[in-house]
């Protein structure tokens, strides 16, 4: 894998198993963890997931798109 650059995305939704499932972000110089959470996982449904903070501390952060609400 290569690294995501500063406010880039890897293009598009990827495919997941529904259930609790761990995320996590890597440094990619070290492969040390720089952020990991667990979140629960439905089928059927859009998730984002994001790394915030700086060098004192980050946090991943998974939301639910709701993509199956928007009006068209």
């Amino acid at each position: 894998y290569s690294p995501l650059a500063f406010t880039n995305y890897n293009g598009g939704y990827q495919p997941i198993y529904p259930g609790t499932r761990s995320v996590s972000a890597f440094d990619y110089n070290n492969g040390g963890t720089l952020a990991s959470t667990d979140e629960n996982f439905e089928e059927g449904k859009y998730y984002s997931a994001f790394l915030l903070g700086n060098t004192n501390g980050y946090q991943t952060v998974v939301v639910n798109d709701n993509l199956d609400s928007l009006q068209a």
